[in-house]
């Protein structure tokens, strides 16, 4: 997969349904917390898969700025309103962004050297995966930025996703999630399932499951469920911002 695709990926691969990472499983967290003690801008994640050559991500854009960012993120970033979910927040570039504008924002990352790095930039958060996240409270804006989508894993659990991201929101709440359609890679369906493993250094996580969905697929699927949609804007690279209301 090239490149410019996968490193919007970067945030959400923490999330694949697991309650826990072992500490000698978290690549991730050790990156972000390598980078953070000495900014080394050679760091970098291998993304391994069955179906595409290696990829890297450099571990510094982990850590970008809001100038830094593509115009998809920088939009949702500028939609989010009142208490925010930050679904996968990684080293919590759009939490920290969102906490200087004033929001309240709580960071939700499987990855626990992640959280710790999180707690020791003052960012809220909860070391856990979308689906065990159990809270009384109800959110204003989810954020699945980056392909979040693709925290689904395939198709068949969209539905489980969408119906736990919906119970979360308050009345009038927002989920911004965008996905990218790859049918621009050849032999590549409209839903595409793509199995991943990450390395950094000498540790590996365990392979998982990424959703990839064109527009018009999430768009019906979304309403069949019973929720609203509408597309906000498209990216540059085959990608799109959309919103999912009750």
């Amino acid at each position: 997969m090239c490149k410019s695709v996968f490193l919007r990926y970067r945030k959400h691969v923490s999330q694949f349904r697991k309650m826990e990472i072992l500490p000698e499983k978290d690549a991730l967290g050790q990156a972000i917390i390598d980078y953070s003690l000495k900014t080394d801008n050679e760091l970098k994640i291998a993304v391994h898969s069955p179906d595409f050559d290696t990829d890297y991500i450099p571990v510094s854009y982990l850590f970008r700025t809001y100038q830094e960012m593509p115009l998809i993120e920088q939009t949702a970033l500028k939609l989010a309103k009142g208490k925010v979910l930050d679904v996968g927040a990684g080293a919590g570039c759009h939490s920290k962004y969102l906490n200087q504008k004033g929001l309240s924002v709580t960071a939700l990352e499987i990855s626990p050297l992640a959280c710790q790095y999180l707690s020791e930039i003052d960012i809220k958060n909860c070391n856990t995966s979308i689906y065990a996240f159990n809270t009384d409270e109800k959110f204003d804006t989810i954020l699945l930025l980056m392909n979040g989508l693709g925290l689904a894993g395939n198709v068949k659990n969209l539905k489980n996703l969408m119906d736990k991201l919906v119970d979360l929101l308050s009345e009038n709440g927002q989920i911004l999630v965008d996905s990218s359609d790859l049918r621009y890679l050849s032999d590549t369906e409209e839903i595409t399932t793509i199995n991943y493993q990450m390395q950094y250094k000498n540790i590996f996580t365990d392979s998982f499951e990424w959703l990839y969905l064109s527009y018009e697929s999430l768009s019906f699927l979304i309403q069949m469920y019973g929720y609203q949609i509408e597309k906000i804007t498209d990216g540059s690279h085959y990608d799109y911002l959309a919103r999912i209301t009750k």
